[in-house]
């Protein structure tokens, strides 16, 4: 096994879960802080015929062997390299859609492919980067209660709690994350994208008063929710009916 290449490393379609199947049009997600592919594991498998495909974040996952990114702007390389990977499958638009640094890596990667296919962001949880996201939020906690407020999260969501026995990992893969964030200058929010931003009214790391930033752009849509952030992981969320929305618009034209 030592030396064994990754396939995900030579074929960067595999960085996906979900059947693409021949679609033009796909909707993608990624994965928050501390997550990976399973926080989507309540979303459909398709928005009618259009495909869900969930990224696999580096190090994580079916691509756990391979290094985890050093730097936000490092996971957006990946991305796009993945996405231009499925372009060249024949993938002409999509919705890419994330909570927390899942959007700010989804806002970062639409940008960079604007000129290049079709594509649109449901953002959830979003802050203008330059605001920071969690800057001190594992830095200042002890792992017991880092692990705390995961569990209450997903209890929030309907979600089992963490195994124990899994502890350690789960609360370094999310310090590991606000590191990453800690460090982010940010792109992609200063450009006038489609982009939706979903806002919960129970979310304490993003204030309301953010929502005039991104109303300051023409191609932005607020979608304002009440309830905590933790029902984007749920079935039949907003973010989940604004893709939906996107998808019909998209087949009529």
């Amino acid at each position: 096994m030592a030396g064994r290449t990754s396939p995900t490393a030579t074929d960067p379609v595999k960085r996906f879960s979900g059947g693409l199947d021949g679609q033009r049009a796909i909707v993608v997600g990624v994965p928050q802080a501390g997550s990976g592919v399973p926080m989507f594991s309540e979303w459909p498998a398709s928005f009618g015929d259009v495909p869900f495909l969930r990224y696999h974040l580096p190090g994580r996952d079916r691509r756990r062997t391979e290094p985890a990114a050093t730097s936000i702007e490092n996971l957006c390389d990946d991305l796009e390299t993945s996405i231009a990977a499925l372009g060249a499958r024949g993938v002409e638009s999509l919705v890419l859609t994330g909570h927390c640094m899942g959007a700010l890596v989804a806002d970062a990667v639409a940008a960079r492919l604007q000129d290049r296919m079709r594509v649109a962001t449901v953002l959830s949880s979003m802050r203008p980067a330059e605001e920071g996201l969690y800057g001190a939020y594992a830095s200042s906690m002890s792992d017991d209660e880092i692990f705390e407020i995961m569990n209450a999260a997903l209890a929030t969501s309907g979600r089992p709690p963490v195994h124990e026995a899994f502890a350690p990992l789960a609360v370094r893969a999310l310090r590991d994350d606000v590191l990453l964030l800690s460090q982010y200058s940010g792109e992609g929010g200063e450009r006038d994208c489609p982009r939706t931003v979903v806002h919960w009214s129970d979310d304490a790391f993003v204030p309301a008063t953010d929502l005039d930033y991104w109303r300051g752009f023409a191609g932005t849509t607020v979608v304002e929710v009440d309830g905590p952030p933790e029902l984007y992981l749920v079935a039949d969320n907003a973010a989940i009916r604004r893709i939906e929305q996107l998808c019909v618009a998209g087949e009529r034209g």
